[in-house]
């Protein structure tokens, strides 16, 4: 054994390996999209058959059968690719220095910077098919062949555990740091190397383990069997699916429930104590889930649809990609990621917005509808006096009277959203003076009560609201005064009149306008004289 061991644990990110965590619950602590809205794909040379990892900014980190290790922006942009000498068929780990992991079946274990230059690659003695954990301690640990392989953050070895069959199955690393890792039997090694137990299956083991919060390891084998076993090595309960094979690793939620996909098209859902919960019918499952935080499970199927399941085991949504789907994964922001043929797919909520929000206008607006997403959006104008039809949206639309705009959209997997309403008012008739108290030429006014000016429509201030002055007819000069406005109306209070005077009330052009910004259009004056 060589190396020095540094503190470069598993990363804090949405999903930082396959099945997300060294667990392999495929648990996130994250919402996935709750609809089938396609936000972006990014088109690569191959097949992308294992789950993308996100890491640190949204990065989506895949592997793919052109021979690339790939980084995708968050916006689905490229952020660099890194040739290997082979297919990627594995899921990276990412370090929580940001170092990336990912084997390839050239043969070699490749670790990548962040910017995507090489920090160092580790040979095994042949293909690689495993996707990678990273221990507490820093510790990488892989399938290559027939080997268990550790090796540090630096690169160099730690130990080699030699097995009987290929390992196509991945590692799950306990609490206790215990490494689990299956092909005919389900292996459970020490972190030092050692041989803890092995537990000897009916059949071959492609998944990966996962393990339960009461330190349950779940299994599943190529001829149907799906097994718990107990951390000190003992069966808990299997369950035959005959039949069927399960390359699809199972997972564990918090709720102890276990989800599992076969190649006869179900996904199971297991009770902990080994009773069947629910299953659901599509078609080919070879990926593996994974569970939202509501519950909510994602997997692609070789049926071309990407599927989101509620915990009861009834359809949330589905989405037809014309393709084999494989695994999935879930972004901080509720995206979720598909590896499909030759695209990655980014599954967003449908957000539907305008730039221009319903309200009241004094001109024609010109509204422009907004996705989130790619979709096809339809809209029709209405109001109690007429409507149009539903029309395809292709550019804005002009409205120039009151009514309201209505408008959806429709996925690619013809899931159809919430309408949403905007009402818009468009008055272009300014507001004028309709009573003054006191009335123009009263006399015997009092020396203190209000003057109250209303108006058409309601009114707010405007830009020469201090401009509205109130003149002593016999000085020339203006008083003091004070201004309120309660909706249509303007009151306006002054300190003290002198008896037997006329005054003269001024409210300029611009002084108020109403809801739509409609100015006073003409100078509106009245006087009124005091009593003794």
């Amino acid at each position: 054994m060589s190396g020095a061991v540094s503190a470069e644990d598993l990363a804090n990110t949405p999903q930082p390996k396959a099945s997300h965590d060294n667990q392999n619950t495929g648990q996130s602590q994250y919402n996935g999209s709750p609809t089938s809205g396609i936000k972006w794909n990014y088109t690569t040379g191959s097949e992308i058959e294992s789950a993308p990892s996100v890491g640190a900014n949204g990065t989506i980190y895949l592997g793919c059968d052109d021979d690339y290790l790939y980084a995708i922006k968050s916006n689905g942009k490229l952020k660099w690719k890194y040739k290997t000498g082979n297919s990627i068929d594995t899921s990276p780990a990412i370090s929580s220095k940001g170092v990336i992991y990912a084997g390839s079946e050239d043969g070699y274990l490749y670790a990548i910077y962040p910017n995507g230059t090489l920090k160092w690659k580790f040979q095994g003695p042949g293909t690689i098919v495993s996707s990678p954990a990273i221990g507490t301690d820093g510790t990488i640990y892989f399938g290559s062949e027939k080997s268990l392989y550790a090796v540090n953050p630096d690169g160099t070895f730690l130990w080699q555990y030699q097995t009987p069959d290929t390992l196509s199955s991945s590692p799950a690393i306990g609490a206790d740091g215990t490494i689990y890792i299956g092909s005919s039997f389900l292996y459970a090694f020490f972190p030092n190397g050692g041989l803890k137990w092995k537990y000897v299956t009916q059949s071959y083991v492609y998944g990966t383990p996962s393990i339960a919060k009461d330190g349950t390891i779940y299994v599943g084998d190529s001829l149907g069997n799906m097994y718990a076993i107990n951390p000190n090595g003992g069966l808990k309960w299997n369950y035959s699916m005959i039949g069927t094979q399960l390359y699809s690793s199972a997972i564990s939620h918090h709720d102890g429930t276990i989800y599992v996909g076969t190649t006869h098209g179900t996904m199971y859902a297991f009770n902990p104590d080994g009773t069947l919960k629910w299953f659901y019918h599509v078609g080919m499952i070879k990926s593996s889930p994974v569970i939202g935080s509501d519950g909510t499970i994602y997997f692609g199927s070789y049926d071309t649809y990407a599927y989101a399941l509620t915990p009861q085991g009834k359809l949330k949504w589905n989405s037809n990609m014309s393709t084999a789907v494989f695994s999935a994964s879930i972004g901080s922001d509720g995206t979720v990621y598909f590896g499909t043929e030759k695209k990655l797919m980014a599954f967003a909520d449908v957000k539907l917005l305008t730039n221009c929000n319903g309200g009241i206008y004094n001109k024609s607006q010109t509204v422009s509808i907004l996705s989130n997403v790619v979709t096809n959006i339809y809209w029709r104008l209405y109001s109690d006096s007429f409507h149009t039809a539903w029309t395809a949206y292709t550019s804005p639309i002009t409205i120039s009277r009151n009514c309201s705009l209505e408008f959806y959209s429709v996925d690619y997997a013809f899931n159809t959203s919430p309408i949403v309403t905007k009402t818009y008012t468009i008055d272009t008739t300014p507001p004028k003076v309709t009573a003054s108290v006191p009335v123009n030429q009263s006399t015997g006014v009092s020396k203190t009560s209000p003057i109250t000016i209303k108006f058409s429509e309601n009114i707010k201030a405007s830009t020469s609201i201090n401009k509205i002055t109130i003149k002593n007819l016999k000085t020339g000069k203006t008083i003091t005064l004070s201004k309120s406005i309660n909706k249509n109306t303007l009151n306006i209070q002054t300190k003290t009149r002198t008896a037997n005077t006329w005054y003269l009330v001024t409210i300029p052009t611009k002084a108020i306008k109403d809801y739509a910004g409609n100015d006073l259009t003409t100078t509106y004056t009245f006087k009124f004289k005091t009593g003794g």
